[in-house]
């Protein structure tokens, strides 16, 4: 620990002499956090797809005991350029194995330093916790007993594991093992993630071991519903769009259009029936609808 305990003096006569850089910004694609003696931020690697944690773009508060991850280290502006990191490394070789991707070996807080060529840059204390148990999030609505989930027939649910320490969800790429009993259920997995497709009305369970902790849930299928009525299409120009009536003003206008046909002798009122009854009546009417 001698060697670890000289960087580390180092590192304060940095900050003593240089002093702390300005805010490093936490960009909201990375999973990222400060390092502890501000010199710049440290960066989650999702190394699998098990690990959902980059989706998230928040660094972990806890880390699943047999979990594998990396780390990267971006220098803060306000250091001279040629500090660079050569590598991250572990304090503690008992908790973390690796340099720069990490398999965590055993409970507890341990401390990795980003390093320089022959110095210590920043360091972040990680939390390190063994899985308690495993929970279920599932995308359809539970039953009424509340003892498992319903999925219509053709419909398909969407489980993802979730590994925890006394109800507190862990990060970190992980095993995980899916199986399932029933016939009435296709069921596709990725990495933590399960996909459960109905195809018949029935009862099925699922369960996933992970961290050598088994869960299982249950899913029951039952028959679709009946789709929603297509809506009719729109109603044509000059049509009301209800059923049964015709458009306003549309008999009247045939009314005067044969009374301007049986007058047109007279040749003063057919011209005059025409314009406001038939053909504005009609053009207003669908210009409405």
């Amino acid at each position: 620990m001698t060697w670890i305990v000289q960087r580390l003096r180092w590192a304060a006569l940095v900050v003593a002499t240089v002093g702390l850089p300005a805010c490093v910004g936490i960009e909201p694609d990375y999973a990222q956090t400060g390092g502890e003696l501000g010199h710049g931020v440290f960066r989650w690697g999702c190394t699998t797809d098990t690990d959902t944690t980059c989706a998230t773009g928040s660094f972990p508060d806890f880390i699943a005991v047999g979990a594998h991850f990396s780390l990267g280290f971006v220098v803060g502006s306000d250091l001279p350029d040629e500090v660079e990191v050569e590598q991250i490394i572990a304090a503690s070789p008992k908790h973390l194995d690796g340099i720069d991707a990490f398999d965590a070996l055993a409970a507890g807080d341990v401390t990795v330093v980003a390093m320089g060529r022959d110095y210590t840059i920043d360091m972040l204390t990680l939390s390190l916790r063994p899985i308690t148990e495993v929970g279920f999030e599932v995308d359809v609505p539970k039953d009424e007993d509340d003892a498992g989930w319903v999925v219509e027939v053709g419909g398909t649910a969407t489980i993802e594991a979730v590994p925890r320490w006394l109800g507190t969800p862990l990060s970190g790429a992980l095993s995980y093992d899916w199986s399932f009993d029933g016939a009435v259920i296709d069921l596709r997995t990725e990495g933590g993630i399960a996909y459960a497709v109905a195809r018949t009305e029935g009862e099925a369970t699922v369960e996933v071991t992970v961290g050598g902790h088994t869960a299982t849930m249950r899913l029951r299928v039952v028959e679709a519903t009946e789709p929603p009525p297509t809506p009719d299409p729109d109603p044509d120009p000059g049509s009301t769009g209800i059923d049964g009536l015709a458009p306003v003003g549309a008999d009247s206008g045939s009314e005067d259009a044969g009374s301007g046909s049986e007058d047109s002798g007279s040749g003063s009122d057919s011209g005059g029936s025409d314009d406001g009854g038939t053909d504005d009546g009609g053009s207003s009417t669908g210009g409405q609808r």
